[in-house]
């Protein structure tokens, strides 16, 4: 080693200034939190005011769960990784629980005809969010233990299939079908990355692919909500209301945007407009230019994650 590529502290140069950290992650994130903490005090602003007399009622709310957000995350950072292939075990049973609880009539709180939620005083737990994230630590766990098994033979890779099936069972009770979906596809995707048999791996897929297809066809709401995604025209003061205002919103947009505030769909033409659909208002203020601008941090995040 030359002595030019050596600090004079003895370090190679370009490892004294490492980072503990991905710092194009770390800023992605921020710039996510930043532009959707903006996007939803914006789209907020007229509901808060006209249902609680203070226009930043739902800004507020954000922020303490942005810091309770912030902390959780320094507090999982402290955390050894080999806590987590330990309390694996423990992480599902506790999404087990939350999902169990959630359905005990006066425990979990209905919303828009759902039972999701679990109440804490001025705070609100979706089981299904723990649950998810109690599944991808067991299976992480999981695939860490028994890898060559999983990579082998199909019986490794249907092992911690049961426990998805019960956890997506307890969430069509809710019912939460697209969580459900969201769980079935993590799964699948460390299943994937872990390098299960393509065979194993592609069969459980359109094997999920046909369940899924089942159960969507099985109620009369989901085929609803099916065909008003499809053509939200068929029934537009209907089913397919909430679309169209979205759709009408982005329209507005055009490519530089009506301003950041100036929405005219937020003035309660577009339902959830500050929850569900902040991304239509987003795209109404911002354009086109704007809300690629997001897709594009988006694709970042996933990029440096993978």
């Amino acid at each position: 080693m030359t002595s030019s590529s050596v600090s004079m502290s003895g370090v190679p140069f370009g490892k004294q200034w490492q980072l503990p950290f991905d710092g194009v992650l770390l800023m992605t994130v921020l710039l996510l939190l930043t532009v959707g903490t903006v996007c939803m005090t914006s789209a907020s602003t007229e509901i808060a005011d006209g249902n609680y007399r203070n226009e930043f009622f739902h800004l507020k709310r954000h922020l303490v769960y942005l810091t309770v957000g912030m902390l959780a995350a320094l507090f999982t950072l402290a955390i050894p990784m080999r806590l987590y292939r330990e309390m694996s075990w423990l992480a599902l049973g506790i999404g087990f629980v939350l999902l169990v609880l959630v359905l005990v009539p006066g425990i979990g709180r209905d919303v828009n005809g759902s039972t999701r939620w679990i109440g804490l005083g001025g705070f609100n737990i979706q089981a299904s969010e723990i649950a998810k994230l109690s599944m991808v630590i067991y299976t992480a766990s999981y695939l860490v233990r028994h890898l060559e098994e999983v990579r082998t033979r199909y019986s490794g890779f249907l092992k911690p299939v049961v426990f998805l099936g019960v956890f997506v069972f307890l969430l069509l009770l809710e019912p939460d079908f697209g969580a459900a979906v969201v769980m079935m596809s993590a799964f699948m995707a460390m299943m994937f990355l872990a390098g299960v048999r393509a065979s194993h791996f592609f069969f459980s897929i359109v094997v999920c692919l046909l369940g899924v297809a089942a159960i969507a066809v099985s109620q009369p709401y989901r085929m609803a909500r099916l065909q008003a995604f499809l053509d939200p025209w068929q029934d537009q003061f209907g089913s397919g209301y909430q679309l169209i205002q979205a759709l009408i919103a982005i329209g507005r947009g055009d490519w530089f945007g009506v301003g950041l505030g100036n929405s005219m769909q937020k003035l309660y033409y577009l339902p959830e407009a500050h929850t569900d659909f902040v991304f239509a208002i987003l795209a109404e203020e911002m354009g086109t230019v704007g809300a690629m601008g997001v897709l594009v941090l988006f694709a970042v995040f996933a990029w440096r994650a993978l």
